[in-house]
């Protein structure tokens, strides 16, 4: 037999699958241009924000050091002043400073020139009136907030960062009389040196605002001013912005790897979304696909537990998914599904055919195939149950089978018919006339009598195989449906009273006309009440009853009766031709009925038990094209 289980629906899964990697792929696939543009991009911000750095870095080097050079000239600039206060050599005490602040490794020297170039101070007192290498023609002018300038003062390249100010020891204003009287040590009085004890007093001059070193000569306020210098070795300058460019290269370098690692993490991320989205969707048209086919599955993984049991499998064999799932399948399934699940791993079972009985006791025919689920390594990943409802197919099977019988056997009977039809009117005949040379009463008389009685059945019976294997066409018109079954009882009325049945009929006032043929209708009810009082000879109920199914567009004609029934043996053959478990009966009477009904495109269905009754329901389509 042609087994009909869907064992592999491959084609929108694996539509979804090639889709997904289609996805993958566009996003794997980036433009040349789309990609050099955010590199280009990336790197410029990268290179701006380097020089940024590194100019920021550099420019603060620079500043601490032109700092240091202010703060160290302010300090020697105080110290001048703490001597005038303190009545100590000026000169004496500043050259001191000088040589104690140059003690620093990274200051290469401190000088104080004049105008000329020419040394007046120096941390190295050998140069002391030496002129001062290098160009100091910009120190001319007056320069009050300080300035650098980086200078190579021999061949040897060796880079000075040259720190220059205006040296201001003193600020302008009034002289003080008591800082007069120590501004020279050893002059009596405080006295200046081009003045004698008994000088004169002269008029205040502009120039002693400011208070030259001594020995030194008066200083111009415009040309004469003094200037400090104050000289750092750069080599540990230029190993810091060496240093500090080395850092913004790695910095750039780790900020260029974060960008890319962030623009393939968006990548990874963006194809992480795209494949659990269709992972999703795979997952719910799976799971759609499973609920909604018709055949029953039931699958466990590898440990031997339900995992999935769809609706199918519920609706045949009433399994509740909610019950079993995560449970073995030998101690929640019924047992004639047992052995699906009892094989190797590596073990099939293919088109096995079981008979199910039911949680209503209806017998089932179900085709049961078992399989292994194997990952993509061949590894047992569990097993799937597969389980198809022959029960229909079979009926269909019976019913095919039975009307070829019925083919045959109406090719059969008319041969048989008009063979035996003729002879059977000549021994009728002559039965006859016979009998009537014979006087009533004697033996001869009722042997004639007998004669042409078996004679008149066999003709009769002919007669019905005739029309059984010649069916007249159909005569339909609009028939009130309540009104034919109303007068379908009246004729078997009397015989039931006379066994004690009671007739009980539900008429149906809501339905109106429908098409059928009323005769041939009149002869399948007659049939069916016959054999109900035939099986109710000690009396009972009769019901008929009239419903409208109007969600199958049918009406039904319900025959009920409280008789011996039929046993359960019996029922998948009460409507083959010559079948009867009456002595009396010709086995046609429910062949005829259910031929009836099939040519009016309804169908006849027969529930019995025995002792209990017997209830035949009769479904005939609401609308029915007329037959011609």
């Amino acid at each position: 037999m042609d087994s009909c289980i869907i064992t592999h629906t491959p084609f929108p899964i694996e539509n979804m699958k090639k889709q997904e990697m289609l996805n993958q792929t566009r996003l794997a696939y980036v433009s040349p241009w789309l990609l050099g543009a955010a590199v280009g991009l990336l790197l410029v911000i990268i290179s701006i924000f380097a020089a940024s750095n590194l100019r920021r870095g550099t420019l603060l080097l620079t500043e601490a050091k032109l700092q240091k050079g202010l703060d160290l000239i302010r300090f020697i600039e105080a110290t001048a002043r703490a001597s005038l206060a303190t009545g100590t050599s000026i000169s004496v005490h500043v050259q001191q400073v000088i040589e104690q602040s140059a003690a620093d490794p990274e200051i290469a020297y401190i000088a104080i020139i004049d105008p000329d170039g020419i040394i007046k101070a120096h941390n190295d007192p050998d140069k002391i009136d030496a002129i001062m290498p290098g160009d100091h023609a910009f120190l001319q002018e007056r320069n009050l907030h300080g300035n650098y300038q980086i200078i190579s003062p021999d061949q040897q390249g060796t880079k000075i960062f040259e720190v220059y100010n205006a040296f201001r020891p003193f600020l302008a204003g009034p002289r003080p009389m008591h800082r007069m009287r120590r501004n020279h040590q050893g002059l009596p009085g405080g006295t200046r040196p081009d003045q004698g004890a008994n000088a004169p007093a002269r008029a205040r001059n502009p120039q002693d605002e400011w208070y030259p070193l001594p020995g030194l000569p008066e200083p111009n306020l415009k040309s004469n001013q003094l200037k400090i210098l104050v000289g750092f070795d750069m080599t540990e300058l230029h190993k810091l912005i060496r240093q500090h460019r080395i850092n913004i290269l790695f910095i750039s370098l780790a900020l260029l790897l974060v960008g890319l690692a962030g623009w393939l993490s968006l990548l990874t991320a963006q194809g992480y979304r795209v494949s659990q989205n269709t992972l999703k969707r795979i997952e719910a048209f799976t799971n759609l696909l499973i609920s909604k086919l018709p055949d029953g599955i039931v699958a466990t993984d590898a440990t031997g537990r339900i995992q999935t049991v769809n609706k199918g499998m519920t609706g045949m064999t009433g399994v509740i998914a909610e019950r079993v799932l995560n449970t073995q399948p030998v101690d929640s399934l019924p047992s004639s599904f047992h052995s699906a699940f009892a094989l190797n791993p590596e073990e099939e079972m293919r088109d096995r055919q079981i008979r199910f009985l039911d949680q209503e006791g209806n017998s089932r025919d179900l085709l049961i195939s078992s399989a292994p689920i194997l990952d993509e390594e061949a590894v047992f990943a569990g097993r799937v149950l597969l389980v198809h409802d022959l029960t229909e197919l079979k009926k269909l099977e019976r019913k095919i089978s039975r009307n070829d019988r019925f083919i045959a056997l109406g090719k059969m009977a008319a041969g048989v018919a008009h063979e035996v039809r003729n002879p059977l009117s000549s021994i009728k005949g002559f039965a006859t006339l016979l009998g009537s040379k014979f006087p009533e009463g004697s033996s001869e008389y009722e042997a004639a009598r007998l004669l042409v009685s078996e004679a008149t059945r066999l003709n009769r019976s002919i007669s019905e195989l005739l029309n059984y294997a010649r069916p007249t066409p159909l005569e339909i018109k609009p028939v009130n449906l309540n009104t034919l079954v109303d007068q379908s009882l009246r004729l078997i009325r009397a015989d039931a009273e006379l066994l004690g049945i009671e007739i009980c009929f539900q008429f149906n006032s809501e339905l109106g006309e429908i098409s059928l043929d009323p005769d041939r209708m009149k002869q399948v009810l007659l049939n069916l009440y016959l054999n109900s009082i035939q099986a109710m000879q000690a009396g009972g109920v009769l019901k008929v009853a009239i419903i409208e199914r109007k969600d199958l567009g049918a009406v039904e004609i319900d025959v009920e009766d409280t008789g011996i029934g039929i046993a359960e043996e019996d029922l998948g053959r009460i409507t083959d031709p010559y079948y009867t478990t009456k002595k009396d009966g010709t086995g046609l009477g429910l062949s005829m009925a259910s031929k009836i009904i099939e040519e009016h495109g309804g169908s006849i269905v027969v529930t019995s038990k025995v002792n209990s009754g017997t209830q035949v329901a009769v479904q005939l389509p609401l609308y029915l094209r007329e037959v011609s």
